[in-house]
């Protein structure tokens, strides 16, 4: 086994919550290493390609032009049976490959320190350093940190060695399928597609995200169902009548199969000289999970200066971080477990509804998801007051 030098900080995984982690934290003085298993940072699988810009602005970072690959004008909330809700909020599909490259290099020229093909096979909690063991070109080797920072995904192995429970409701973990394509010849080329519906993916949605030149993103994430997320993909891209169309000619370039910690929650994120954030603390949504990192890898660092990495003082990530967002996740996860409840009949009746109706206006002037999400019920209502019989589902 060979031993290496001492950090103030490891970061573990790098994601773009990890990167952002090392960022902040290298930004701040801390010496900070990034440890990666991959050969580069850029390498796949890279699931989340799609967000927007309202969701992107709570970075605080400007979107940059190397790795945006397509423009969206908004986004289609589909019934089953083809109504749709239009939402016009700007968006853009992404390139991965080249964000995640971005970031590190930003974490890079901050002072951090990344390596990759390194997999952390061990952690040996001490009083004032932790002892993180990784496997290297067939090596062993040892890394000492004060904190150390699991940003390694939703099986995340520095969560489970720590003896957190970072996820509240693991049961509630996404199935999800999502292939690039091209060929894909869709009828609204700068617009996400939202298909919702037990028929079509029980549990959350089916998605086509245009990336341009007759380029997507497809994907099926499906929640408690015993039937595999790969056949409600195969279903929805080759059998739906709604847009099996767009696939006539359509082939397949990349497919990935995982989960998403859309509905988990996140449960115990930090113990003394360990925290955890991202897909391992249940961070669902690219940009939440990066505002994660921002805050945990800026509280780190002051815990650094401060010479106190214990639970106490760490445990200010937790509450920086709920003040942010843990309404919008609580908003999210009762949305989730109302939808599993409306059949789809009453899918389709309260997007026909909607329709027709100005809903970016209505979202636009309020600034939570549980106002936007209320907001949407009362125009409804008032649009098709029988509609009132479907307040059963929120009870």
């Amino acid at each position: 086994m060979v031993d290496q030098r001492s950090y103030d900080i490891i970061v573990v995984g790098g994601c773009p919550a990890g990167l952002m982690a090392a960022w902040k934290a290298s930004q701040a003085g801390a010496s900070v290493l990034l440890l990666d298993k991959k050969e580069r940072i850029c390498d796949g699988p890279h699931p989340a390609d799609t967000t927007f810009e309202g969701m992107f602005k709570i970075t605080g970072l400007n979107v940059q032009k190397e790795y945006v690959v397509h423009r969206l004008k908004g986004m289609h909330i589909v019934s089953p049976s083809g109504f749709k809700i239009v939402i016009n909020n700007p968006g853009f599909a992404i390139d991965r490959s080249v964000f995640d490259e971005y970031y590190a290099g930003i974490a890079q020229n901050s002072g951090a320190e990344i390596k990759t093909g390194s997999r952390a096979i061990g952690l040996k909690i001490g009083d004032e350093t932790h002892d993180l063991i990784t496997r290297e070109d067939n090596e062993k080797r040892t890394y000492k940190a004060k904190i150390v920072i699991g940003a390694d995904g939703i099986e995340s192995s520095i969560a489970h060695w720590a003896g957190l429970k970072s996820m509240r409701h693991p049961e509630e973990m996404a199935s999800a399928v999502q292939a690039d394509m091209t060929g894909v010849e869709t009828d609204y080329p700068d617009y996400f597609q939202y298909h919702i519906g037990k028929s079509v993916a029980p549990g959350w949605k089916a998605t086509i995200s245009p990336k341009g030149d007759s380029k997507a993103s497809v994907a099926a994430f499906v929640r408690n169902t015993p039937i595999p997320a790969m056949e409600y993909f195969n279903q929805f891209v080759y059998k739906n009548v709604l847009v099996s169309k767009f696939f006539e000619k359509a082939k397949i370039l990349d497919l990935l199969e995982g989960g998403d910690p859309i509905a988990t929650m996140p449960g115990d994120l930090v113990k003394s000289g360990v925290m955890i954030i991202g897909g391992a603390a249940g961070q669902a949504g690219l940009p939440y999970g990066m505002l994660a990192g921002i805050i945990c890898g800026d509280v780190a660092a002051k815990a650094i200066e401060a010479d106190d990495v214990s639970k106490k003082h760490l445990d200010m990530y937790v509450s920086m971080w709920r003040k942010e967002l843990l309404s919008e996740y609580k908003t999210g996860y009762r949305a989730l477990k109302v939808m599993e409840r409306i059949p789809d009949k009453d899918i389709d009746k309260m997007v026909k509804a909607l329709q027709d109706v100005d809903v970016t206006k209505t979202l636009s002037s309020h600034s939570t998801t549980f106002m936007k999400g209320l907001s949407i019920v009362s125009l409804a209502l008032r649009m098709n007051p029988k509609l009132l019989r479907f307040v059963k589902y929120l009870i």
